[in-house]
This record gives C-alpha cells, structure tokens and sequence, in this order.
C-alpha cells in the first residue's frame, strides 16, 4: 500500500500523513522525470483535512518510506458523488513545473561555453525550488554560444540547449527526481537495458508507426544574425547508418536510393527560429544529433499503452529480481527477453523498448509505459500476436 505525506515547505518539520486514501496515479517522463499525481481521498461532508494546502509539498511513498514521486501540490478540486458521499482529489505537480514558471535567464554567453554549464547556471540562479546544490550536470563536450531570447520559461532554454547533444552526438536528457535534484545525462543505448519482461507479462499493448520513423534527413531551420537560414544533413553522410538495409527489410524493395525514400518519408524537421540566434556550427550539430540517434537506436517505432498488471511482470535486468512496478522510471530500457525467439538475425538490443513515460494506478495496481522500440516491426508483432493475453493494435501502417 503505497501512502502520502505532505508538508509546508517554511515547516518541513511538520509533517501530515494523508488518510482515507482511495486511490493514487503518478506519470515519470524521460524528459522532465516526476510530471504529475492525482491522490482520490474519501471524505465525510464538512470534514477538514489537515495537511493540504496548495503548494506543500508531497511524497509518494512506497512499503518502507521509499520516495517514488514528490512534487507540490496544484489543485485541489472536489468531486461530488451519488449518495450523499463525496471525494476530494488532490492535483501534485512535479518539480519540473518551476521550470515552467521562471522566465529569467542568465546573461547570454558570447563565448563558447559547455551546455552542462550554462544549464547549471541557469537552474543554481532561478530556480529556487530545485536542489541545484546536488544536481548531476556533468560536462557534454559540447560548446555554444547562448544568444537566446531571455524571457522564455528556463524549461524553454533546457529544451533548447539538449539538442545539441553530447560531443559524442548522444541524446540528453534532463530529469528532476528525488530531493528536487536535477540530473542532465545522455540517454542510455539499447545495449544496456535497466528493466526487463516478458511477452506473457503484457496484458495489453497497442503499436503505431511515427511518421518519422524512416527519416534519412533531417533540415534545421534556425536564425543568424544575417537572418533565418537552413542546414540538411542526410543518414548517408554519418558512418553507420545503415537506413538502405532498414528501409529494404521493412518494405520489401533491395535497393532503395536515397531520392526514392524521400519521397515516401519526408525528411525531419527541427525549427529553432523562434528559440534565439545560433550559429552555423551549432545548427549542424543539432542535425548530426538528430540523425546519430536513428543510428544508434534503429528505425524508431512507438508502443503505446504497454500494460503490466503483474507483481512479477518487470525485473531488475542485472539481478533478476522482482522490480516492484510502482518503482519503474521513465528514462531506462526495458528488455523483452523473449521477444526476439529463436531468430539470430537480430541483436539482442533490438528487443529493447526505451521508456519515454510511465504512468502507475494504485487501485488496478497496474503500470502503463509509452516507448520506442528499434526493430524491425513484422518481428514483434509475431511475438506479442502469440501471447494470449497481449492485445496488438497495429496503428498508421506502412508499406
């Protein structure tokens, strides 16, 4: 049974363990960590609660006080039943919100300077409620100048400054967990998965294609100095991208050029014309970015409302043990052991799905997650089609 304690920020010594609880939801997300929870309490007509107040703050804990959400509170609306019985719902929002609510920045930066830098900047000087004193920014290798509009939310400059990417050409994430900490880090490859299941462990599962999923080029549109301009960089210009043999397994053609796929899939679009001045060097960055992520990740497909309502349904990958689904993040691989079969054709990272959000019901003790996969479609629709207990929408099919 998971619980609820709330506390005001001025009097964090005083805390309220919230009773009557009927029912708890929370959502994570690869990009931003702890997004939201609604809390449903029973209460009796004219009963006040102690402990709830808007903007104190929240835990979600699980059996033995571990933290597995916390936020502050939002909204506190009241819903009225039939039999004279009412509920009141409680909103909590992560602290990611605060980053939507401060629109100060710091000084442009004329020099080149690390993202992890000026994003550490940024957080340290305004925002207040996160703990920039333990954030886990480590340097990217990647160097701009920062000319951008300073009005916008700091979440506005996060999500600009992530896409240029580590030096390496590495995805980056930013998340805010536990203790209000802030963490920037490069989203994990396939080939190293934190959760793992199996196909007898989804109870429910609905696949669609993104309309990007065969990019094999991607144009920036941004603004210079001397105006707004575009840069292209196409798959075949960054070693490993294999898109040719991609593209010939999923739709059947043995030699596809590049201006045939085009025109089926239109190539990727990243605008930044309204995000602030950049200079040529970092618009080419964002583009490799883009495009490296195809490669190390594969053709992206999207599973939508993968449903575990089993205790066992998700382990720990490294240990094998029973990770408890309240506990599962956004941000992580999740292994589908057998989801690849007797086939030897496919690497064993092309059964992973990366977790792009999460979303736990206490009542139905059930975890829904939203993630992309890398792998050849036809593979893992005869997997989940052969659970029984797996429902399999194919949604936006191509071909």
């Amino acid at each position: 049974m998971l619980t609820v304690v709330t506390f005001d920020n001025q009097a964090p010594s005083k805390a309220y363990a919230l009773t009557d609880v009927l029912d708890i939801e929370f959502t994570t997300a690869a990009l931003g960590g702890f997004v939201d929870a609604t809390i449903t309490l029973g209460r009796q007509p004219g009963r006040a609660y102690l402990g709830i107040a808007y903007n104190y703050h929240t835990l979600i804990l699980a059996p033995g006080g571990e933290v597995i959400f916390e936020g502050r509170i939002h909204a506190l609306p009241q819903s009225i039943q039939n039999g004279g019985s009412s509920t009141y719902q409680i909103t909590v929002s992560g602290y990611l919100i605060n980053l939507n609510e401060q629109d100060t920045w710091i000084p442009a930066y004329t020099t080149a300077t690390d993202i992890a830098t000026i994003m550490l900047a940024g957080i340290s000087g305004y925002a207040p409620m996160l703990n920039a004193s333990s954030a886990t920014v480590p340097a990217t290798g990647t160097s701009v100048l920062y000319k951008t509009d300073n009005t916008a939310s700091i979440r506005a400059h996060l999500d600009t400054l992530i896409k240029y990417g580590s030096s390496g050409n590495q995805e980056l994430l930013w998340q805010v967990w536990n203790n209000r900490t802030f963490y920037l880090t490069p989203r994990p490859l396939v080939t190293s998965p934190y959760y793992e299941s199996s196909v007898r462990m989804v109870d429910s599962c609905d696949l669609g294609i993104n309309g990007d999923a065969f990019m094999t080029r991607v144009t920036v549109k941004y603004k210079t100095d001397t105006g707004v301009t575009t840069y292209t960089k196409d798959a075949t210009s960054i070693a490993g991208v294999n898109w040719q043999s991609r593209y010939a397994t999923t739709f059947g053609s043995s030699n596809p050029s590049a201006s045939s796929v085009n025109l089926v899939r239109a190539p990727g679009i990243v605008d930044l014309t309204n995000e602030g001045i950049i200079t040529d060097a970092q618009a080419q960055q964002i583009a490799t970015t883009v495009m490296t992520r195809y490669a190390q990740n594969g053709v992206q497909t999207t599973a939508t409302h993968l449903i575990f309502r089993r205790p066992d349904a998700i382990r720990d990958y490294r240990s094998g043990a029973i990770y408890p689904l309240h506990k599962v993040r956004a941000g992580q691989w999740l292994m589908i052991r057998d989801l690849l079969g007797a086939d030897s054709s496919l690497a064993p990272g092309q059964a992973g799905i990366f977790v792009i959000a999460t979303k736990y019901t206490m009542s139905t003790r059930s975890l829904e997650i939203t993630g992309e996969y890398g792998q050849n479609i036809e593979h893992l629709l005869s997997r989940l089609l052969s659970s029984t207990k797996a429902y399999v929408n194919l949604t936006n099919a191509v071909g």
